[in-house]
């Protein structure tokens, strides 16, 4: 029988089985080990860092998105506010002619079958929700 060449086969212990010789003995498996295990933590060590960097952005984005938020909030409220006080000052202004109005009003509604009270405010303009600008 005609015996296989020397590395045949890429496992060198198969190769030697193979031709029927002994194996070379094992390499520094530790030394393999330890530059195995350090390329893993130099790998993990650059993974962290782009972790870190991309959880800073992450941070960073989100505050000024909440900021923006928390700004168009803020003037939103001052808006409200300042209708409210728009109308307030417009209900003061027109209270005492209101008052009139509405004193005419009961004193027609008497002599007739007695009308609502809130068609007065109604007629107004002041519950009309359709008269508001929002």
């Amino acid at each position: 029988e005609k015996a296989l060449p020397a590395g045949f086969f890429d496992d060198e212990k198969k190769d030697a089985y193979a031709r029927n010789v002994e194996p070379p003995p094992d390499k520094n498996s530790d030394a393999e080990w330890a530059l195995f295990n350090e390329t893993i933590k130099e790998d993990l060590e650059i993974s962290e860092q782009v972790e870190e960097e991309d959880n800073a952005s992450l941070v960073e984005q989100r505050s000024k998105e909440e900021e923006a938020v928390q700004k168009f909030e803020q003037t939103w409220v001052q808006d409200l506010k300042a209708k409210h006080e728009a109308l307030k000052r417009k209900l003061q202004s027109e209270g005492p002619a209101l008052s009139e109005k509405k004193k005419a009003k009961v004193d027609s509604d008497s002599d007739s079958d007695g009308g609502d009270d809130d068609d007065d405010v109604l007629d107004a303009g002041l519950l009309d929700w359709r008269s508001k600008a929002m």
